[in-house]
């Protein structure tokens, strides 16, 4: 059983218009005329399938990471800009670079190294049980649980979700955020951290990281799709 919520299919036009923001930002010059597309071209054409190929072992770095973790990096080193993950700025940015591998399948190589190792972790994360209620990410997202009811929402298999993130996700928004409804998928991690009363992660995080490694190698082959949208409630028209 590989349930999916078909909202997931649908395109987003709010989701197109941040993109197009992001375009923006990627193509802004700094002071000393340097953008994003100084390094990775005019229409990101050096970086058309790059989301489907993160999480990635950086070996500047000496660690795994996401694509947020990537562009605040990035932003930086480069730039001097202060677009670290959990802001506008890289949410808006991972929206429009999304975008470019739009239908392309995800593709990551978790057979060795840092890779595998992450992986593994995330995986252990993901059935680990903790929190008030002594959940795990499992308990809402494989069966039985899986495509039933729970909180007016119908929770989903982990199988080729990722392949669907960053996602236009409104009207909910966690507290203090300023993201335009933006919700990558650590973002979405802490989401159900917060709504499972566990413990919410530090977006970047080592065990962050591994989760997502775990959620977008178990969505290997799965074309990506970007922009869409999420409306968090049931209006009923599921029924």
């Amino acid at each position: 059983m590989n349930f999916k919520d078909f909202r997931w299919l649908e395109r987003s036009m709010e989701g197109e218009e941040l993109a197009e923001r992001g375009s923006e930002l990627f193509h802004r010059k700094n002071q000393n005329g340097q953008s994003c597309a100084s390094c990775h071209g005019d229409n990101g054409e050096k970086i058309s399938d790059a989301q489907s190929r993160f999480p990635a072992f950086n070996k500047r770095l000496g660690r795994v990471v996401t694509m947020p973790t990537q562009i605040g990096s990035c932003a930086s080193e480069r730039l001097g800009e202060n677009w670290v993950e959990d802001t506008k700025e890289n949410s808006l940015i991972g929206m429009y670079v999304a975008t470019l591998a739009d239908g392309v399948p995800v593709n990551i190589d978790v057979s060795g190294g840092e890779m595998k190792a992450s992986y593994e972790r995330g995986r252990d994360l993901f059935f680990k049980r903790t929190g008030h209620f002594n959940f795990a990410c499992a308990s809402c997202h494989t069966p039985p649980t899986s495509g039933s009811y729970l909180r007016i929402q119908r929770p989903t298999t982990f199988f080729g979700d990722a392949a669907q993130y960053p996602v236009y996700h409104f009207p909910y928004s966690l507290p203090g955020d300023d993201l335009e409804y933006i919700f990558t998928l650590q973002h979405q991690i802490k989401s159900c951290q917060i709504l499972s009363r566990m413990y919410p992660g530090v977006e970047g995080s080592e065990p962050m990281t591994d989760i997502e490694v775990f959620l977008q190698a178990s969505s290997n082959g799965f074309p990506i799709s970007a922009p869409v949208n999420f409306y968090n409630l049931d209006a009923g028209y599921m029924e």
